[in-house]
């Protein structure tokens, strides 16, 4: 199996690890009632989607570009400092836009898809526990 291939089940995997992290934390153990299992199984699923979620929109939002000027003052900050000591050939902010998008490749929004499960899975526990009690 390629690695590419594993991302997205090893990406289900933390989060099924988050989630039952999150819900023991706020209170799940063997021998619950139904009720209560679906309220920290919601809880737990929430947490995991608040993570993917913001993780897959940062790495989407990356992806066009939105960050570069962030990477292109950092660097040219650094060449600045390291010009002391070595000579400094400066790049301009629209040659730099364009070297990168040059080497960006497409990025997949798997993660914010996982992320979104996550939520629905939360929101189907919710009603669930609701319905219950």
């Amino acid at each position: 199996m390629k690695p590419g291939k594993l991302r997205v089940p090893l990406t289900i995997l933390a989060g099924l690890a988050i989630a039952l992290w999150a819900a023991t934390a706020r209170g799940l153990r063997p021998g619950l009632p139904l009720p209560l299992l679906c309220r920290y199984g919601s809880d737990g699923c929430f947490v995991t989607a608040i993570i993917l979620c913001g993780i897959g929109a940062l790495t989407l939002i990356s992806s066009t570009g939105f960050f570069d000027i962030f990477s292109y003052g950092i660097g040219t900050l650094w060449h600045h400092i390291s010009s002391l000591w070595k000579g400094y050939e400066h790049v301009r902010y629209y040659d730099y836009k364009a070297m990168r998008a040059e080497h960006r490749g497409k990025s997949l929004p798997f993660m914010l898809i996982i992320g979104l499960t996550f939520l629905a899975v939360s929101v189907l526990l919710l009603f669930l526990y609701y319905a219950l009690t």
